[in-house]
Formats: C-alpha cells, sequence, structure tokens
C-alpha cells in the first residue's frame, strides 16, 4: 500500500467549504459590581457565584468565544476567523482583530460612564489595534431586571 499526504492547501480549501451557523459559548466575567440575573433569569451557565458580563460574541485577547458544533468544535472565534478569513465575516474585515464584542452586562447597581480612548492613544499606549469611537459604535443598553431596551 501506497502512502500519500494532502497537501494542507487542499484541506484548507475544504474546510472553507464547510459552512454553517457555528454554535458558541460565552465568555463569563465576574466582577465585582456583577449580579446573578445572567444565570437566573437568562440561565446562562457561569461558574461564577456573582456574573457581571457574558460576552457572547468575542475574539477579544482576554476571552474568546469558542465553537461547540461542527468540524470548528473547540476551535476560538479567532482561530475560525484565521481560517476562513473574509469568508467568515464578509469583504470588509481587513484580516486582524474582529471588530466586534457583544455582551451582556449584569450590575447590581448603576455603573459610571466608561471613557474609551482614541486610535493613537490605544495604540501607542494600550497594544489596542480597534478602539471604541462614536462613528463605529452603536450601544444598547438592556436592564435584565426588566427586559426593556434602551439605546444610548
Amino acid at each position: 500500500m501506497r502512502e500519500f499526504s494532502v497537501p494542507q492547501c487542499f484541506i484548507t480549501e475544504v474546510i472553507k467549504m464547510s459552512k454553517y451557523p457555528v454554535k458558541t459559548i460565552p465568555v463569563f466575567k465576574d466582577y465585582l459590581w456583577g449580579g446573578n440575573n445572567l444565570k437566573e433569569k437568562w440561565n446562562k451557565k457561569s461558574p461564577y457565584e456573582i456574573t457581571a458580563e457574558s460576552w457572547e460574541l468575542s475574539a477579544h485577547k482576554n476571552g474568546q468565544s469558542t465553537a461547540v458544533n461542527g468540524i470548528y468544535k473547540g476551535k476560538t472565534l479567532s482561530e475560525i476567523i484565521e481560517i476562513l478569513g473574509t469568508d467568515a465575516i464578509g469583504t470588509a474585515y481587513n484580516g486582524k482583530d474582529f471588530p466586534l464584542l457583544i455582551k451582556l452586562i449584569d450590575a447590581k447597581n448603576k455603573l459610571s460612564i466608561q471613557v474609551h480612548p482614541d486610535d493613537e492613544y490605544a495604540k501607542k499606549y494600550e497594544n489596542m489595534q480597534n478602539t471604541i469611537t462614536d462613528n463605529r459604535n452603536v450601544t444598547t443598553n438592556l436592564n435584565l431586571n426588566d427586559s426593556t431596551l434602551t439605546n444610548i
């Protein structure tokens, strides 16, 4: 029997053709100001007693969504995007950081307003490529206590 190896570029192309809805598990954050609504009212499976945030879709260095189905099972969102490139999120994708972080926030008390750095400061001092600026940011505040949506 003759052995042969399949070229990696062929394997990559077969994987790229395998497009399907990728289901992910969220990343949970247990900040001091968190509450219990994500677990009690939204049935999130957080390992923490108090959960402040559920990162529903994230390729952030501090917490990556992980696939739980199909051929990408066990891979992080960043790994999937690296494999699929523009096939994953469209032709406007620049090949760098994933531009979205979708999260649910559960705060026991009111939170202070957050000020995010501009691109120049973030690149120089925070080693960040993508930052939040007014023209790229849409914020929706969901009150987990009464399920009302408010656009800010």
